[in-house]
Parts: structure tokens; C-alpha cells; sequence
């Protein structure tokens, strides 16, 4: 090639690069907004654990009786509720760096906190570049124990809860799919679901344990079938400093495993998963951690119980209806070691959990109508100095839930 001609392709090349540049830089991102209103009203048989007035339900309230022997929780409720009502908005902009890029935002109403009620709030909000084979995502979205592709179709707010994980958390979450093996790799953090401590509810307790919740997974995507595990360990540091004043360098080290599988046989669809782990209550399941020692300048050391849990949701689906069921339990295993009676998380005095709860819902598309019955029971009970119950009582609620809901 002579030099004339190298030239000049040089210079052809560089123009039309010029161009895919400057087409890049001026092209706007694609903006699209959906979200949904929804309308919902609830008759529970009991009180409950609860949160947002009533429309996030853990399980019914352990009784508690007065001098007459009448259970206080006894007490049937109703309420409704608007404050789900959802907008979110993606964004899909020219490529970078050789990725096709996403933005997502998601909010809804049901506010940051118990106190906030229909106040607006972020739900999801990431960037996410792809590539080819792989991809990379950072902002806040579902947390690696909440698989997305594994959200159950509950009408329930919990969404299977305390049964499965429910939490969302800034994360940097990193994927690699050569064919229909996907291997994912996440670093995440605490905002609205914290541990618990020594001083309440605090995403402190994450930051000073000095590294982000680590999480690994492997997922089969299949035609029919999508299956996974992982393995996930969580550092929190509990305190900074001990009741006598003394710098405490204490750490609570936390791991869990778990497993799902969806199958998709035409209208039908079954998905479960299971979960054994360690200090999982800022998932909302159950579980936490308790003092194991304490010396006389009051450092500690401290024990993880552990709890196992698994659901299956079934669906059978047609063109204008749907029906459903979930059914999930949870127990508590307890400390592998003795421990004090000191215990941060949710559930010590809990044995097992477990739900059924059967769903209609009528497909008038854009309108969707759903009927849900919910019925939870739990086992309450004395713990030893290992968190095992003994003298276990059940007792039980019925909730009875509807919605309707405006997509578009």
C-alpha cells in the first residue's frame, strides 16, 4: 500500500469515526414511564407484626392476656390502602465504551419509614452497562437473595416474607453469562433494611465491620427451567465502644446459603427456593444474634442463630385469569453454643412460621383484580440459653386482601 493510499484511508477512518462520535454525543437517551395506581383493602382475623399501617404483615402477635384471660391481640382489623401506587422511568442512551447503557428509577409511596406513610420514595434506582457477555450494575436494586426471576406473584405487600428475603440495597453487582450459565459477584450495603444493635436499627453497623455484604451466585437459564445458589457473608461491628468506656473492636460474622429453581411448563409455572442462614433479619426474615461472653470490661463476644426457610409459589395461568398459591415455612435452629439472654434481630421467642395462602385475580387488561386469602401461624415458645423453644403455643391469622390495580 503506498503512502498516498494509506492516507487516505487513515483520514476516511478517522472521519468516520468522527461521525459515530458525534453521533454518539448528540443522540438523547430513549425515555419510557409505566408504573401502576393500585387500591387495596385487608380484614385480618388478629393483630400482627406489622409495618405501614398494616399492609406489610410478618405473622400475628404472640397473645398476650389480661387478668380476665382474654387475649388483647384477639382483635379483628380492617384498612385500606392506596400508598403502593408506582411510577418508574428507564432510560436507554447511546452505547458506551462498546455497552449498551440502562438507567432505572422506581419509586412508590409507601415512604422511607412507619412515619412517612404516602410519602414518595426510591425503590430502585441503578445504572447498568451490557456487554456482549457480560454486564455491570451499580445503584439500588434487590438485594442477591431476592432473585428477581424469583419474585413469587403474591398480592401481599411481603411478598412471601418472612419466608424469603425482602431487601433493597445500594450494591455494585458484576455478571458474567457465557452461554446459559450466568456467574454473578455482588458487593452490597444497608439503607432502608439495617441490622439490628445495641442501638436500635443502623446501617452503622455494616459501615464500620469495614467491608460490604459479599454475595456469589450461579444461575442455569434454561428454556423451561432457571435454577441457582449462593453463598453470601456479612461483617457487622456491633458497638465502638463498650459500657465501660472501652474501645470495642467485637465482630459479628454471618453467612447463609441458598437455592432456587423456576420451572415454566406452558400456563403452568412453579418457583421455590430455600434459605439456611445466620443473622438474616435485616432480610425481614427471621433470625439475628445474641451475646455469647462478657468480661469485666464488658467486651463481648457474640453467637449467630440460625434458621432455616423454603416457600413454593404455584401459578396456572389463562388469558383472562390467573390462580395461585403460595405456601412457605421457617424455623429457628438456634446457637450451635450457649449464650446470654442479650439478642439483637427478630423472632427469638418464635419456633416456626408458616403460611398458606391461595389467589384469583381477573386479567381486564389494563385493569387487574385480585382476590387473596392469607393464612399465617406461628408457634411461639420459651427459649433456652441455645435460642430453642420449648412450651410452644400456635397461634394463628387470617387475612383476607384485595386489589385493584390501573397499569400503564
Amino acid at each position: 500500500m503506498t503512502c498516498r493510499k494509506l492516507l487516505t484511508v487513515v483520514a476516511v477512518m478517522s472521519t468516520t469515526l468522527g461521525l459515530i462520535a458525534q453521533t454518539n454525543e448528540n443522540k438523547e437517551p430513549e425515555i419510557v414511564l409505566h408504573g401502576f395506581v393500585r387500591a387495596d383493602a385487608a380484614f385480618d382475623s388478629r393483630l400482627n407484626a406489622e409495618s405501614r399501617e398494616g399492609f406489610f404483615i410478618f405473622y400475628p402477635l404472640k397473645p398476650k392476656l389480661d387478668v380476665e384471660g382474654n387475649d388483647l391481640n384477639q382483635v379483628a382489623n380492617f384498612n385500606q390502602w392506596g400508598m403502593t401506587t408506582r411510577l418508574n422511568l428507564t432510560a436507554k442512551g447511546p452505547q458506551v465504551l462498546g455497552a449498551a447503557v440502562k438507567a432505572f428509577i422506581e419509586g412508590d409511596f409507601t415512604g422511607p419509614s412507619n412515619s412517612e406513610n404516602n410519602a414518595f420514595r426510591l425503590r430502585h434506582g441503578y445504572v447498568e452497562m451490557k456487554w456482549e457477555k457480560t454486564s455491570i450494575m451499580a445503584g439500588q436494586y434487590w438485594s442477591p437473595l431476592d432473585v428477581p426471576e424469583m419474585l413469587p406473584r403474591v398480592l401481599a405487600l411481603n411478598t412471601g416474607a418472612p419466608f424469603r428475603s425482602f431487601t433493597r440495597s445500594p450494591l455494585v453487582k458484576f455478571e458474567y453469562f457465557p452461554g446459559k450459565l450466568k456467574m454473578i459477584a455482588v458487593a452490597y450495603a444497608q439503607r432502608d433494611y439495617p441490622s439490628p444493635g445495641t442501638d436500635g436499627s443502623s446501617q452503622n453497623y455494616l459501615r464500620n465491620g469495614l467491608i460490604p455484604n459479599l454475595h456469589l451466585q450461579l444461575q442455569y437459564c434454561g428454556n423451561k427451567i432457571f435454577s441457582g445458589l449462593g453463598f453470601d457473608y456479612k461483617q457487622l461491628r456491633p458497638r465502638l465502644v463498650t459500657d465501660s468506656l472501652v474501645k470495642a473492636n467485637e465482630l459479628v460474622r454471618s453467612i447463609a446459603f441458598h437455592a432456587f429453581t423456576k420451572i415454566t411448563l406452558g400456563k403452568f409455572e412453579i418457583k421455590t427456593q430455600a434459605i439456611a442462614g445466620q443473622n438474616l433479619s435485616d432480610h425481614l426474615m427471621l433470625g439475628g444474634y445474641a451475646v455469647k461472653t462478657t468480661d469485666s470490661l464488658d467486651h463481648r463476644t457474640y453467637i449467630n442463630i440460625w434458621n432455616v426457610a423454603a416457600w413454593a409459589d404455584l401459578t396456572y395461568e389463562l388469558k383472562k385469569w390467573r390462580l395461585g398459591l403460595f405456601t412457605g415455612y421457617t424455623k429457628n435452629m438456634g446457637t450451635q453454643h450457649a449464650a446470654t439472654n442479650l439478642f439483637y434481630g427478630r423472632g427469638n421467642q418464635i419456633d416456626y412460621v408458616y403460611r398458606i395462602a391461595p389467589r384469583f385475580e381477573a386479567n381486564f387488561k389494563p385493569i387487574f383484580i385480585t382476590l387473596e386469602m392469607e393464612y399465617t401461624g406461628v408457634g411461639y415458645g420459651t427459649p433456652d440459653d441455645r435460642y430453642k423453644l420449648s412450651q410452644i403455643t400456635e397461634t394463628g391469622n387470617m387475612r383476607l386482601q384485595t386489589a385493584v390495580v390501573y397499569q400503564f
